[in-house]
């Protein structure tokens, strides 16, 4: 019998926990509408540079060749979600792998203190990437995963975007395949594009 009451007292306080911590101040209705998003990150300045048209020339070189194939495309990229988010649209012409268009999303995450992107293209390849920024020299350096749906593999890839000024960007990007050797290099591409 004293069993059989200890468990009912002990069942009761668990049940009285539960409801005292459902009761807890501020988390009603009323506390989520006096919830405010954060500010803006100041960070999303650097972003800002990247807002316009872009007319953009590349040179890709995949490993092992001699070959060198070139490209053009036109890029625009505007702020958006009040301007938590840069948003690129891309299309581009890539010579003898045809045309491509792509969407990428760009914005400063405050916990990895990092920028991150995300990009998808109709290709029906997408990844995603982290962003450290160096102020002195305007460079960009870029590191992601992706996926190549053409070739059935996971990529990784690292590489740069430098503004010699506002109306330039020069960039370099190199492309891995994740080997069971480890990194193998599939391409190295350069380019530059200009304001608009």
């Amino acid at each position: 019998m004293y069993r059989r009451n200890l468990m009912a007292g002990l069942a009761a306080c668990v049940v009285g926990a539960a409801l005292a911590g459902c009761q807890q101040p501020g988390q009603n209705m009323q506390g989520m509408q006096d919830m405010k998003p954060p500010p803006r990150a100041p960070e999303m300045a650097h972003l800002d540079k990247w807002i316009g048209s872009w007319n953009g020339t590349s040179q890709m070189k995949m490993a092992g060749t001699d070959k060198t194939m070139t490209g053009t495309g036109r890029n625009t990229i505007t702020s958006v979600c009040d301007g938590r988010y840069i948003m690129e649209q891309m299309d581009a012409d890539m010579g003898e792998m045809g045309k491509m268009s792509m969407i990428g999303m760009y914005t400063w995450d405050p916990a990895k203190k990092k920028y991150r992107s995300w990009w998808f293209d109709s290709h029906g390849g997408s990844g995603e990437g982290w962003m450290t920024y160096n102020e002195q020299t305007r460079t960009w350096s870029l590191d992601a995963s992706s996926r190549n749906p053409a070739m059935g593999m996971e990529t990784v890839g690292e590489g740069t975007m430098k503004m010699p000024d506002d109306n330039t960007i020069e960039w370099t990007w190199s492309e891995y395949h994740k080997g069971l050797l480890g990194k193998e290099k599939m391409m190295d591409i350069t380019g530059t594009s200009t304001r608009g």
